[in-house]
């Protein structure tokens, strides 16, 4: 009996833990011109594209509480994210903490968080995601809606974002090879923009893939 009442408390927990989560959407559409500042240089600017406000407190603090990837939590109690899709729908996904770096180096850019994530509403899908000093970036990959990409509308903006498709995939081979490079240039060179990588370091780019 005390087994059984441990197992129907655990399945509550699956259903309600999730469901907490999924509750705040920390994404809002808004008009392009709310995003435009000339302060900003755009880098990015595919042919459509879907605008976006971002609540990054809210969206920082659901990220510290993202378990650790292969951990019991990340069954038991999984961070459920919402995203934006470019069609004007969101998607849903379990996201799970994970470190590319050394502990050394991670300690030396804290600022550098990166996580996996798996679809719910399209369980083909898998997603990469970080959050660094240049704002919060996502590639979600599936067979079913394609590559959908989600960046800042301008570089050093880290309110508003774009969602969009991705027609070309070898622009970034992969989120793995996008980050690692990010964190190599950054320990050549701090104060180096994410937008560069691929430039200044592109023996980086391709030996990660």
């Amino acid at each position: 009996m005390k087994n059984f009442t441990q197992s129907v408390l655990l399945f509550c927990l699956l259903l309600v833990s999730p469901a907490i989560f999924a509750q705040e959407n920390f994404w809002k559409d808004i008009p392009e011109s709310e995003a435009k500042n000339n302060n900003f240089k755009r880098i990015i600017i595919p042919e459509k594209y879907r605008t976006l406000s971002l609540n990054t407190s809210g969206l920082r603090a659901a990220l510290n509480n993202a378990p650790q990837e292969f951990s019991p939590e990340s069954r038991l109690t999984p961070l459920i994210l919402l995203l934006p899709m470019p069609d004007g729908t969101t998607g849903r996904f379990s996201i799970t903490s994970y470190s590319m770096m050394e502990p050394g180096l991670q300690a030396q850019f804290p600022e550098i968080r990166t996580f996996s994530g798996q679809g719910i509403d399209d369980p083909t899908a898998t997603l990469k995601l970080d959050w660094t000093e240049f704002g919060f970036h996502a590639m979600i990959l599936s067979p079913v809606k394609g590559s959908v990409w989600i960046d800042p509308y301008s570089r050093g903006d880290k309110e508003h974002y774009i969602t969009y498709l991705q027609k070309r995939p070898e622009r970034h081979v992969n989120m793995l090879s996008w980050v690692y490079c990010q964190q190599k240039a950054m320990a050549k060179k701090p104060s180096i923009h994410l937008w560069q990588v691929d430039h200044v370091l592109p023996e980086l780019y391709v030996l990660t893939v």
